[in-house]
């Protein structure tokens, strides 16, 4: 029997591209599949634009929040309500090409993810010339270190084993639930590339994920230390054979908090520098090395003087 397929499709006042992300759902050549979409809440026409597509396909089934859950926390509900052997994440406004489904489960192969590039699109669907492998290298083995600062697998560019959820849900109190599902499948099984694009990736000012940097943020490096400490703290709680390692890092990164100079957490990047780069190709080690050398102490005492 062939293997069924779950697109765990996520909406929210997504009205403008929804219809035609529908269509290269519906029009996939891999024809086994049910999708599974779950409205947050939406206060445009999304609903109707489900309700309505609903009718006309059964394997499209619709849920509605009653209240706003949040982007991860709808993914969550979402993918816990497929019952496919395999589970493809998919965001509400980009274009699937025909074969995509298809394609990656060819690949999966007895690996726990399959994903592929994606083409970047923009707002009205028109091609950038550009892919995000463009941007950073895609990885693929099984080496979960690789995910500790970047992430090269969005969530509708992947293609998951079902079992990956016993492991995956509940998300640990991470922001992303892409990036944790690709440290899930590195940490218990393995990763494997398709070097072709097969999604069309629609950019615009509120992706969740911001490839082309369209939105001006300064950075705030007090915040994103905390915030890496956290992601850090989620991977260190992972039962996995690589646990001990994330534990060690956890606590050099803790540690970096209230020192001047951090040559233990350098000295760990240094080692592991090869896996911790896998994916940032637009940066040197030596140039990330540096910052991460210096602790945060400074950053507080200066906060305090221009208080």
């Amino acid at each position: 029997m062939a293997a069924l397929i779950s697109v765990a499709l996520c909406t929210y006042n997504g009205a403008a591209h929804l219809s035609e992300q529908l269509e290269s759902l519906l029009t996939q050549t891999w024809r086994h599949i049910e999708i599974v979409a779950v409205d947050d809440a939406s206060t445009d026409a999304t609903w109707d634009i489900l309700r309505q597509a609903a009718k006309r396909d059964p394997r499209l089934r619709i849920m509605r929040n009653e209240e706003n859950l949040g982007f991860a926390a709808n993914f969550e509900r979402a993918m816990s309500l497929c019952t496919g052997d395999y589970i493809a994440p998919c965001d509400q406004d980009d274009l699937w090409l025909p074969d995509k489904l298809e394609r990656l489960l060819d690949a999966i192969g007895q690996h726990s993810l399959a994903y592929c590039d994606s083409m970047l699109i923009d707002d009205r669907g028109q091609p950038l010339d550009a892919r995000v492998s463009n941007r950073i290298h895609m990885v693929q083995g099984r080496d979960p270190l690789a995910f500790a600062f970047w992430n090269c697998i969005s969530g509708h560019a992947m293609l998951f084993r079902r079992e990956l959820l016993a492991s995956a849900l509940p998300r640990r109190d991470v922001r992303f639930h892409d990036w944790w599902i690709a440290f899930v499948a590195a940490s218990l099984g393995s990763i494997t590339y398709v070097d072709e694009p097969l999604v069309a990736y629609r950019q615009h000012t509120s992706s969740q994920t911001d490839m082309l940097r369209l939105r001006q943020e300064r950075g705030d490096s007090a915040a994103k230390s905390l915030e890496r400490i956290a992601w850090l703290g989620a991977l260190s709680r992972f039962p996995s054979p690589h646990q001990a390692l994330f534990e060690t890092m956890h606590r050099l990164a803790v540690a970096r908090q209230d020192q001047w100079l951090c040559p233990a957490w350098w000295r760990f990047l240094r080692e592991n520098s090869a896996r911790l780069m896998a994916i940032n190709q637009r940066e040197s080690f030596s140039r990330f090395a540096l910052k991460q050398f210096f602790g945060m102490r400074w950053r507080r005492r200066a906060m305090s003087k221009g208080s």
